[in-house]
Order: C-alpha cells, then structure tokens, then sequence
C-alpha cells in the first residue's frame, strides 16, 4: 500500500488480495483495511479514523491477532486525541482478547498490545498500573525476560514520577 505510484499498487494490491474464496478475499480486504488504518493513526487520527477502526474490529473478518492490532491502533488514536481513559480501555481489551483467545501468541501483537497499554495509564496518570504492567511487559511471557522497548518504557515511567537520576541510568 505504500508504493507511491498509484498505477505500480493498484495491480500489487490486487494480487495480493485475490481469491477464489470469497470468505478468504473478504478477510485479506480487512487485513489491508487495517494496514491502512495503523498507518493513518501516524498521519491523521481523529474521529474518523477511530470509527473506521471500530467498524472493522466488530467485523468479524479478523483473526485475533490482528482484532488485538486493531484495538491497540484505536488506542493509539485516542491517545494522541486526549482520551488516556479511553485508550487504557482499548490497550486493556486489546491485550486481554489477546489472552483470552486460546490462540498462539506472537511477541508482534503482544508487545505492541502492552507497550501502548503502558504509555495509555501514563497519559492517564495512572503509574501503579503503569508499572505493574511494564513488570509483566519486561518480565516477557515465559518469565524470562522480553519487551523489546522495557528500558525505554521503563525510564518514561520513571520520569513521570519524577525520577530523573533513575531514568538515565
């Protein structure tokens, strides 16, 4: 979708969602759909691409890796339109749909689930949670460590609190 002249993606965008099976071309239109969508939540935001997100999360087309993708998009857009209690609503049911599905877990939707979960309580002002999200975050799902971003996310909550000597180290 981001090859910039419209004649060379058209045909590219085709080819890739194509397919006999109507179930299969519907639900890789969605995928294409979202990938829009995340990128719009960089460039625009705003009411309208919160709609968008929504529509398409409750459409059925998405598996639930990519349902928890569009939700912490959501949250992303809430956030950047001042709504931390919003958006720690969409993180929170983003990363539990996640850990609720019954489904195998990638550290891609994972990750990105609590990372902006994390930074929707700081905008919240909420660090308890924020923290004790980041200890899970950065404890990685087997307990062996993970969290691509910990020590970034880890000095941001500590500069909220004030922290400042604690953040740069």
């Amino acid at each position: 979708a981001q090859v910039l002249d419209d004649d060379e993606r058209e045909p590219l965008v085709q080819r890739a969602t194509a397919h006999d099976d109507l179930a299969v071309r519907r639900r890789r239109e969605a995928i294409r759909t979202l990938a829009e969508l995340v990128h719009q939540t960089f460039t625009r935001s705003g009411d309208r691409v919160a709609s968008r997100l929504r529509a398409l999360a409750f459409s059925g087309q998405l598996s639930p890796g990519n349902r928890s993708v569009t939700f912490t998009a959501l949250a992303a857009v809430l956030f950047s339109s001042a709504q931390p209690l919003q958006a720690v609503e969409s993180s929170e049911f983003a990363l539990n749909s996640l850990l609720d599905s019954g489904d195998p877990i990638s550290a891609f939707h994972l990750d990105g689930s609590q990372e902006m979960l994390i930074a929707a309580h700081v905008a919240a002002l909420d660090l308890r949670s924020a923290e004790r999200v980041l200890e899970s975050y950065a404890a990685g799902p087997f307990g062996t460590g993970g969290g691509r971003m910990a020590l970034a996310m880890r000095a941001r909550v500590r500069m909220q609190h004030g922290r400042v000597d604690d953040a740069l180290v």
